[in-house]
């Protein structure tokens, strides 16, 4: 018998409570597989009220915990490491990360 998968921690409502190693850059090759593991972000028991943030329409910020539950799709997950980052905005319970890209 296969493992069962389990649902990501509930306690952590916001991707700022995460340490950055609890947390994957997880990037999609297809814009079908973004746009159907957004839809899972609502419809999915398992990911509903995960915290997550978009990063360019084709990379999801989550919980590492939460990937597992995207096994079905096309990504590449990886790690963030605190000096990728350029600043951290906190609008309206909601995080914005800009990544450096130069």
């Amino acid at each position: 018998m296969g493992a069962t998968a389990t649902a990501p921690s509930r306690g952590k409502k916001n991707l700022v409570e995460y340490d950055l190693s609890e947390v994957a850059a997880v990037t999609f090759y297809e814009p079908t597989g973004f746009k159907k593991a957004l839809e899972r972000f609502s419809t999915d028991k398992n990911l509903y009220g995960v915290p997550h943030l978009i990063d360019d329409m084709r990379t999801i910020i989550m919980p590492k915990e939460a990937v597992q539950h995207l096994d079905d799709l096309k990504f590449v997950a990886g790690n963030i490491d605190s000096s990728e980052f350029n600043r951290w905005h906190i609008e309206g319970g909601g995080v914005i990360i800009t990544i450096r890209t130069a």
